[in-house]
């Protein structure tokens, strides 16, 4: 009866109070360890190398320590994570310039090994007439003793001038040539270096005109200008016929200064065009009365060009004729360089 029902009552309630003590401890116990497994978790990604992983937004703020220790690792992470990139950056950028610096030694080794060439052929006929001419002298004919005479200057003058460029080449690759500008007369600078060629341009007959249209005074490097010049001016009477002419121009340009030196000769093609200026690329044509030259002199060009913040261009029809041109700051807000 009466005591039976009692001690149901007290069973039911007993099972009641245990069922929900049990849920409590276990959401308890998935509170405390939750937190815990995803620390468990995020460590193995960390052991694997994956920093990206983040856990204090998945801990909450709510778990005291738990909490704490997540945002430290966290922070952890993040630095790691950063130090890698910035680890694999270096390592990329380190792995780029180790390319560069393979595929530039190869090139100059190929360079070298085209000059040592030519200038081999250069003091070898320089050799070949001083030899009979001191061999034989006396029984060569004056006429023929000054063509040999003639020979043996075209040849030092060549060997010379390849020196001279691949010395000043040499300087622009390892920085050693930087710019010093002052403000010159540009057009005195152009007349001077002119004036070095009237002899060989008049043995072709060749006319070498000027038209100033920009301005006389600028900021510049003069003995870089100057080499510029000299090489593109021999360049143009190289390949000019007989009766040609040369024109070396400068004009304005809002606030820069356009030289170029045009000549009505015999053109580039287009193939030579598009690697002219590449090292590994060079290329040496005899001239219209057969001159020699080394193919070096325009790369040059193109070094000092940039040296001076231009940049040397071409424009050229074969058969017709070739410009070359490149702008040039009339004044520079800093000076020394470009």
């Amino acid at each position: 009866g009466p005591h039976f029902g009692s001690a149901r009552q007290i069973f039911l309630r007993l099972i009641l109070i245990l069922t929900i003590s049990g849920m409590v401890c276990y959401g308890f116990a998935r509170y405390i360890t939750a937190p815990i497994i995803i620390l468990k978790d995020a460590s193995k990604k960390f052991a694997a190398g994956a920093f990206d992983v983040r856990t204090a937004a998945c801990v909450g703020a709510q778990n005291g320590e738990i909490s704490e220790l997540a945002e430290a690792l966290d922070c952890m992470a993040e630095r790691i994570e950063t130090d890698m990139n910035f680890q694999r950056q270096m390592i990329g950028e380190l792995a780029k310039k180790n390319k560069s610096l393979i595929e530039l030694n190869a090139t100059r080794e190929r360079f070298f090994g085209i000059l040592a060439h030519d200038l081999k052929g250069s003091l070898g006929g320089l050799i070949t007439i001083t030899q009979m001419l001191t061999s034989d002298y006396d029984n060569i004919a004056e006429k023929n003793k000054k063509e040999y005479l003639i020979i043996a200057r075209d040849n030092a003058e060549n060997v010379y001038h390849l020196l001279e460029n691949l010395l000043k080449w040499l300087m622009c690759q390892t920085e050693v040539l930087q710019p010093v500008h002052v403000m010159a007369n540009l057009n005195s600078s152009i007349e001077k270096t002119i004036d070095l060629f009237r002899t060989d341009a008049g043995n072709k007959k060749i006319s070498i005109e000027t038209y100033y249209e920009g301005p006389e005074t600028i900021e510049i490097d003069l003995n870089i200008f100057s080499t510029i010049l000299r090489n593109l001016i021999s360049n143009s009477i190289k390949f000019t016929r007989p009766g040609g002419k040369v024109i070396v121009r400068t004009e304005r340009q809002n606030d820069l200064v356009r030289v170029s030196v045009q000549d009505d000769g015999v053109g580039i093609k287009l193939k030579t065009v598009e690697t002219i200026f590449r090292v590994e690329k060079r290329v040496s044509t005899s001239g219209t009365f057969g001159e020699t030259g080394t193919g070096i002199g325009l790369i040059l060009c193109h070094e000092l060009v940039k040296k001076l913040g231009g940049d040397l261009k071409i424009d050229s029809v074969e058969n017709s004729g070739t410009t070359f041109l490149f702008d040039l700051p009339v004044t520079r807000t800093v000076t020394g360089g470009a």
